[in-house]
């Protein structure tokens, strides 16, 4: 695992550029292409707590099933699911990203600040750094053995019942290390600046958990039983802390996120390591030539037999008539400056970037890249099926974290599923819905029976949206309603324009929208009571509809724009040439 962890190290320096700390990317970042990347890609991906759709075919479980999605989308903004999710495609982006899923330890709920019981459903991210598998595998399902290393304060470890009472006696305080066994840097050491042996305000003690699927069981150590000298390294047999048969899904407790497979290979490859090279040779490029424009300079030369001609010249205000003995030999010459064949290549650098990474201006928004708009719309539809792949991955690893979670909430013997339910009948009540275990005394109460079944989880709403975009969905809604209007009016249902007009202003931050309905309402009433003689509103109407272009704003005809001028200022300044006022 040593040489992926060091590439993933390399990409994350130049994601920090050389202004993050003194211990990241070294060398001047210019464009941070890597940065821009991750930036939209990720909010592609998923930047906010996802909602569940849970489903069923077992009828006799639908209302607990239905009951349990309520629970399941309020658990997931009660742990903060996005925050960890966003680390995890983060990892995902560079090499691989790994959640866990379990039932939390005490070592959870102080890893968390107690703010979360042991006990209770869990899911927590693993670091590369921090991670072990069975290389040798073809696919990640078919090794022989994972494992993940984690740090427990001493206290807890040696006071945990669940632990071996001889293996606790030679438990021993980890300290914080620099590097791996293997001698890479942790990623951690990118933003520490200072390297102090004992800097933990609680003793620590580092662990190393194993899963192996063949025998269903997890397997935990200490940090010393593996790399000490009473460690398998030494010849040793070391005593495990624990042995635990494994409860819990199928597939184990640990979830892979793999956005680019390698086939024959269980280690997946980030999208980032495709690019790194371009962003590493744009900023090269960009280096250059900002030396190249720091050695410009413009000096204007005069006759040595008439110094004063240049003398007046450099005291001239703009505007002034200057005479001049010999005008002819008052000459401009440029030296230094930036290459324009350089600068094109930096151009085309960053084009490629742009192009390997998914169309990125378009998928982020950044400028308009076709002459109208149908064709940017199509462009932006396309550059968005350049991660369509790694958006089902995505939802395909959100879907098998949320299962995992359902599983142990499902099986949990004591937990109460509970969630408010918002009724708009009786907007003034508070409901709460409650799924109870299967032995709870009371025959009528919502309980789950046996097993959890067989459950299809769709997650959704994963992408940001603003108020404004919600109004435009609703819109369209309304829109789409439109030929159903009169056979929902047959049947009692109108459209409550009061309530539609509070949630536009609400959305629109414009709180005084929703004056518009009285007002308009009198005017209505007015017409009405008008007399008929009035004029009215004519039968028919004529529209005029212009079609404008924007090829002239395009990223394309700005380069063209922008790459004509340089070329123009440099070509010749570059190599000394002389113009002549």
């Amino acid at each position: 695992m040593q040489f992926f962890r060091e590439e993933r190290l390399r990409c994350v320096r130049h994601l920090a550029g050389n202004r993050y700390s003194q211990n990241s990317y070294l060398r001047k970042t210019y464009v941070n292409l890597i940065a821009l990347y991750v930036d939209i890609v990720s909010r592609n991906l998923i930047s906010k707590n996802p909602r569940v759709m849970l489903s069923t075919f077992e009828r006799d479980q639908k209302p607990a099933v239905a009951a349990a999605e309520t629970w399941m989308n309020h658990e997931l903004v009660r742990q903060d699911f996005s925050s960890t999710m966003s680390r995890i495609v983060l990892d995902a982006l560079f090499t691989v990203g790994i959640a866990k899923v379990c039932i939390a330890t005490p070592a959870d709920a102080a890893a968390y600040g107690w703010g979360l019981q042991a006990g209770q459903p869990l899911l927590s991210r693993v670091d590369l750094d921090n991670w072990v598998q069975d290389h040798r595998a073809d696919e990640f399902n078919q090794a022989q053995f994972t494992g993940h290393r984690y740090r427990m304060p001493m206290e807890i470890a040696m006071n945990f019942d669940q632990f071996d009472k001889k293996a606790r006696q030679n438990l021993e305080i980890s300290h914080q290390i620099s590097y791996n066994r293997q001698g890479d840097e942790r990623i951690g050491e990118i933003g520490r600046d200072y390297h102090g042996y004992d800097e933990d305000l609680y003793d620590m003690v580092d662990l190393w958990e194993f899963y192996l699927p063949q025998e269903k069981v997890i397997k935990t150590f200490s940090e010393h039983d593996l790399s000490g000298p009473s460690s398998a390294w030494e010849g040793k047999e070391p005593t495990a802390l624990r042995v635990q048969r494994w409860i819990g899904p199928d597939y184990g407790p640990y979830i892979q996120l793999p956005l680019r497979l390698i086939p024959g290979n269980p280690i997946p490859k980030g999208p980032v390591l495709d690019l790194v090279d371009l962003h590493e040779m744009a900023n090269e490029g960009y280096r250059k030539l900002g030396r190249q424009f720091g050695r410009l300079k413009k000096n204007t030369t005069c006759s040595r037999d008439n110094p004063e001609d240049g003398e007046a010249l450099r005291d001239a205000k703009d505007g002034d008539s200057v005479p001049l003995h010999n005008a002819q030999a008052v000459q401009d010459i440029v030296q230094g400056g930036g290459d324009a064949g350089l600068f094109n290549w930096v151009r085309e650098n960053i084009t490629r970037f742009m192009e390997q990474a998914g169309n990125l201006a378009t998928m982020g928004g950044l400028s308009p890249q076709a002459s109208t708009l149908g064709q940017e719309e199509l462009l932006s539809q396309q550059s968005n099926g350049q991660i369509a792949s790694m958006q089902d991955a995505t939802m395909a690893f959100v879907a098998k974290c949320a299962d995992s979670m359902l599983w142990y909430a499902w099986h949990h013997p004591e937990l109460i599923m509970r969630a408010p339910v918002a009724d708009p009948r009786l907007p003034d009540i508070s409901l709460v819905r409650q799924v109870h275990p299967w032995d709870h005394p009371d025959p009528n109460a919502l309980r789950r029976l046996g097993p959890k079944p067989d459950i299809k989880i769709d997650p959704y709403s994963m992408r940001h949206t603003t108020p404004q975009q919600r109004v435009k969905d609703v819109m369209q809604v309304l829109s789409a309603l439109q030929p159903f209007m009169q056979m929902a009016m047959q049947q009692g249902l109108s459209i409550d324009f009061t309530q539609l007009l509070a949630m536009f202003g609400k959305n629109m931050d414009a709180p005084d929208l929703q004056t518009i309905l009285p007002m308009q309402g009198d005017v209505m009433q007015a017409q009405s009571n008008s007399t008929p003689d009035s004029p009215s509103k004519p039968a028919s109407t004529e529209r005029t509809y212009t079609r404008r272009s924007i090829g002239g704003q395009s990223r394309q005809s700005q380069e063209m724009e922008t790459d004509n001028s340089m070329s123009a200022q440099m070509s010749g300044g570059s190599n000394g040439k002389k113009n002549a006022y």
